[in-house]
């Protein structure tokens, strides 16, 4: 039996079927007068309103997380994914780089027709190195009707000690000339049919290595376009290809085992050569010996290395513990070619200013670093600054280390100029002179071919500081008798 509905049902009933069809309409006309207000507020404040957002944990990268902003406008509409690892120092860096390219959208939508459909979307590929560190590759994608462009970065972010991959620390030689060489042809070689990335190139992609932007997988060392073009990428090449230039610590990392063991075979060869001073010299001879601070030094050192063995000089290297744990390559191929290591501190701090374990931490670790990566058991300890009291000199001692300071100082370190360098050197060096320099300033690369020089031609002979040392106990002897 159908039961009739009284009055004041069909009243009931009236009143559901208004409430359902007018509250969707007004709620959307109410939406999109809205739309129209944000969209106006945005062209006068170059701001973009964000109409959704959420946030989630992602299970298969610990300690990141993932944002999605979603915009739906009249004119435009954008869609912005990003990964935080709530690190300030870390999260900054992908918000700037995001803020960047919304004000880049901003700007550009600001000068197009209205007519034209406009688009943004920001997205990130996340590529697992280690179970802490991550390479995450942006992408940008602007489109304007059927005009689109693209801008690429890449962030490498190191979440156990919470900052973001440089490349000075991938790259074991990034200031290196030899590195830029290598980037720039690889890249000239995959281009030269691309007309595009032609032009990018005149861009002077290689005049700072530290801003090239650049990128990682587990497979590849990419490179992408500065600014927004139509392509993707520059370079994309084998991780193998870049061993010979990969720090250490990376090695492991992309499995790179016979750049290991290259390297270990390297460092062996370099522990076999014992540097003993040449007692066997002639006391009346006319020596001096050269010596080089602060380093290794992955560009300097290696071209003073160079300009040493064409005159067959020796020289001595007081190194610091945290470069030769920086590049231990470059110290291993200085005990190599037969020069003397000695110790210049850890950190370069002022000894005289440290408590008893940071003294002995400047002291013994630096010692301990160079005989590890060389073989070589530093005997002499130069002092940053030349700076230390009678209790220092004491430690130093009972380290088995004896003091050495200079007698002619190159003021390489004050005056970056190669002929001036050059001029004070030669000037002032005489018998038995122990030369200050540093293996840190390209321009005292540069002075160190004509000093070398100039002083053979004068006719002296380049011993290390222990030779040195040697050759005056002799020559003190013989007066003796």
């Amino acid at each position: 039996m159908i039961k009739r509905i009284k009055p004041l049902g069909w009243l009931v009933v009236c009143s559901l079927v208004v409430f359902v069809i007018c509250i969707p309409f007004l709620f959307f006309s109410h939406a999109s007068h809205a739309s129209k207000q944000i969209t106006h507020k945005m062209r006068e404040n170059h701001q973009l309103p964000k109409d959704f957002i959420s946030n989630e944990e992602l299970p298969d990268t610990p300690g990141m997380f993932l944002q999605t902003e979603l915009i739906n406008e009249d004119t435009y509409s954008s869609i912005i994914r990003y990964p935080y690892t709530k690190i300030e120092s870390i999260d900054a860096k992908i918000l700037e780089w995001i803020t960047q390219e919304k004000e880049r959208f901003v700007n550009d939508l600001t000068n197009e027709d209205d007519h034209v459909t406009a688009h943004l979307t920001i997205q990130f590929d996340i590529h697992t190195l280690t179970n802490a560190i991550y390479n995450l590759t942006a992408t940008a994608e602007r489109s304007f009707g059927e005009e689109k462009t693209i801008n690429k970065t890449s962030f490498t972010v190191d979440l156990s000690n919470k900052r973001q991959v440089l490349i000075d620390d991938f790259i074991l030689n990034s200031s290196n000339s030899s590195f830029k060489e290598f980037i720039d042809q690889e890249i000239h070689t995959i281009i030269e049919d691309e007309t595009v990335i032609q032009q990018f190139m005149n861009d002077s992609l290689l005049e700072s290595i530290d801003q090239l932007n650049w990128g990682l997988t587990k497979e590849d060392f990419i490179v992408y376009p500065k600014n927004p073009v139509s392509t993707e990428r520059i370079m994309q090449l084998p991780i193998e290809q870049m061993a010979q230039f990969i720090q250490d610590q990376w090695l492991e990392t992309f499995n790179l085992t016979d750049e290991i063991d290259l390297r270990e075979k390297k460092r062996q060869e370099a522990k076999e050569i014992v540097t003993t001073p040449d007692v066997h010299k002639d006391p009346d001879g006319k020596y001096i010996a050269l010596t080089f601070d602060d380093g290794p030094h992955p560009d300097v050192t290696p071209r003073i290395l160079e300009t040493l063995d064409i005159y067959d000089a020796k020289a001595t290297f007081f190194m610091l513990g945290l470069q030769v744990e920086k590049h231990p390559d470059v110290a291993a191929e200085v005990a190599r070619r037969g020069h003397e290591i000695a110790n210049h501190s850890q950190t370069h701090k002022d000894l005289t200013t440290l408590n008893q374990d940071q003294l002995m931490n400047e002291i013994q670790g630096s010692n301990q670093l160079i005989h590890q990566i060389t073989g070589q058991k530093p005997i002499l300890y130069r002092p940053p600054y030349g700076s230390y009291n009678e209790h220092i000199k004491q430690i130093i001692q009972q380290n088995g280390l004896s003091i050495m300071l200079w007698s002619v100082d190159s003021l390489d370190w004050k005056n970056r100029n190669q002929q001036t360098i050059t001029s004070t050197v030669t000037a002032e060096a005489t018998v038995d002179s122990t030369i200050l320099m540093h293996d840190i300033h390209p321009t005292t690369a540069d002075a160190l071919p004509n000093i070398v020089k100039q002083l053979s031609d004068d006719g002296y002979e380049f011993v290390t500081v222990s030779e040195l040392l040697a050759i005056q106990d002799e020559r003190h002897k013989s007066e003796a008798f």
